[in-house]
């Protein structure tokens, strides 16, 4: 189980990376979650589409279509989760707007990198408090992650 949540963590990471964070509406949230999921129902119809057509025959494509279907399945599966978590951590920030949770980063600079942490409403206040207290720009970040939740402001 540990593999999956680590995998799901590194999706979310993966996410920030890739679109920053997501305040979006909670109908909007569902309507991504929705589409994750659409996409991982299709990767197992087609997988049991396979198993249905050769029940008297598997040849090699055969077994390696059915295994990437599932591994395609499994891997929307986790996109799932971590969209999941996302809404999850949405409401979060709408039922508590005055919480700020701790963030750990790694900041790259010119003698190597050093561990940050921070206390933020969010991560991209996270993001913008490091900046301004090292002065750094917002590529010297990497690694952002949420250690843990809780402390009141």
């Amino acid at each position: 189980m540990e593999n999956f949540i680590e995998q799901i963590r590194r999706e979310r990471e993966r996410q920030n990376n890739l679109w920053g964070v997501q305040e979006h509406s909670l109908s909007k949230f569902m309507s991504i979650l929705l589409e994750e999921v659409g996409e991982s129902a299709k990767e197992a119809n087609d997988y049991e589409a396979i198993i249905d057509r050769t029940a008297d025959y598997c040849g090699p494509l055969d077994e390696l279509s059915k295994k990437q279907h599932l591994i395609n399945c499994q891997t929307e599966l986790i996109q799932v989760a971590a969209v999941a978590v996302q809404i999850c951590e949405r409401i979060e920030s709408i039922l508590y707007p005055n919480v700020a949770h701790l963030y750990s980063a790694t900041l790259s600079h010119d003698n190597g990198t050093t561990e940050v942490k921070v206390y933020a409403t969010d991560y991209q206040s996270a993001i913008q408090s490091i900046m301004k207290a090292e002065k750094c720009p917002r590529t010297a970040i990497s690694d952002l992650k949420l250690v843990n939740y809780g402390k009141s402001l």
